[in-house]
């Protein structure tokens, strides 16, 4: 009676504990969901030192077409004179593929001089945050163009970092959640994890 005692109060605090995290896992859910509904067009955004747009996958050393959709947007802020800059970042070119290079091609390729233009490497894009923000300053407000439904840990990163962030949502990045559960899951995790231990730490978002 006294072994099972003890046993019984483990399981029961192991099922809270449970309950707990998916409770959590469902706020931090809810809280991507409801980022991800952004004002789309540059009248929703004030003028910032650099727009940021954060990288995507290319193939065949040319921009995938999500990866063209948030250049499109960076683009358009930068031509309606909202930042004097844009700042590509992407993977680090040792042994990847360099994706903040094949961004600043295609900028240079429409019509953005290449002096306007600011490459940020990095492993991943708390990494690619980090670096931006000790080049750009802290303190300094951004606009950061990513897809729709990143927009919570993508905030939160660039705050850690002592960034002011604005989010751009990529041109078609705003869907149903429902077709997007994968990242959903994903981000909510990645928010869910940088709360609790830093958002540098969730380098999946």
């Amino acid at each position: 009676m006294f072994i099972r005692w003890p046993l019984k109060v483990m399981m029961k605090l192991a099922s809270l504990v449970a309950t707990a995290a998916v409770v959590y896992l469902i706020i931090s859910g809810v809280q991507v969901i409801l980022a991800a509904k952004i004002p789309q067009g540059t009248k929703a955004l004030t003028h910032a030192a650099t727009i940021i747009v954060l990288g995507s996958s290319v193939e065949q050393n040319a921009p995938s077409a999500d990866l063209v959709n948030r250049l499109e947007e960076g683009l358009k802020c930068f031509n309606d004179h909202l930042a004097p800059s844009l700042t590509v970042t992407g993977t680090d070119a040792d042994g990847q593929a360099d994706v903040a290079g094949v961004e600043a091609s295609w900028l240079e390729v429409n019509g953005v001089a290449k002096k306007d233009i600011q490459v940020v490497s990095g492993s991943n894009t708390a990494s690619q945050l980090q670096v931006a923000a000790t080049e750009i300053g802290v303190g300094r407000k951004v606009i950061v163009v990513t897809d729709a439904m990143d927009a919570y840990w993508v905030r939160g990163t660039a705050v850690h970092y002592g960034l002011r962030p604005q989010i751009a949502p990529a041109l078609g990045s705003e869907r149903p959640f429902y077709d997007q559960l994968g990242t959903v899951l994903s981000q909510a995790s990645a928010v869910a994890v940088g709360r609790l231990f830093g958002f540098e730490r969730a380098n999946w978002g």
